[in-house]
């Protein structure tokens, strides 16, 4: 697939506050970066200048640069675990090869951790006592 990307702004301010924008923190900062506005100017006039269409535009792709280059998918992992196990079983290591396919069968459910804890605590005859009833002594108290 071809990404097509537009060029930077020919305003360069517009282009610094959009960079500025992607970067992260509020629209009034990143104006304030690029037009050394303060105050109630700047969130008034970054607010107009995200309604801009090429600026609005221009953002849009820079989050979608940033996103791309740190997205990270299920594909990706597996094909990299993959080449893992092939490079191990390479190498002679097939306990670093089993780990790689451990890894690989967790990220496709095919193997889950589970564990399960069970307290069981009786209660006592009241709140303000520490010591617990004895089954019967408990059934005694509470069975309908």
């Amino acid at each position: 697939m071809v990404i097509f990307s537009m060029p930077a702004l020919s305003n360069l301010k517009w282009e610094a506050f959009a960079q500025a924008v992607v970067q992260g923190g509020p629209a009034s900062r990143a104006y304030s970066r690029a037009y050394r506005a303060t105050g109630n100017s700047a969130e008034v006039n970054a607010a107009k200048l995200l309604r801009n269409t090429q600026v609005a535009a221009r953002v849009a792709e820079l989050q979608n640069e940033v996103q791309a280059k740190t997205m990270v998918t299920v594909e990706g992992l597996t094909r990299d675990l993959f080449e893992i196990k092939r490079q191990a079983m390479i190498d002679g290591k097939y306990a670093a090869a089993v780990s790689a396919l451990e890894l690989i069968a967790k990220m496709h459910g095919f193997l889950i951790d589970r564990s399960e804890q069970v307290v069981m605590h009786r209660p006592a005859p009241l709140p303000t006592k520490l010591f617990e009833l004895s089954e019967e002594e408990w059934r005694a108290q509470f069975s309908p």
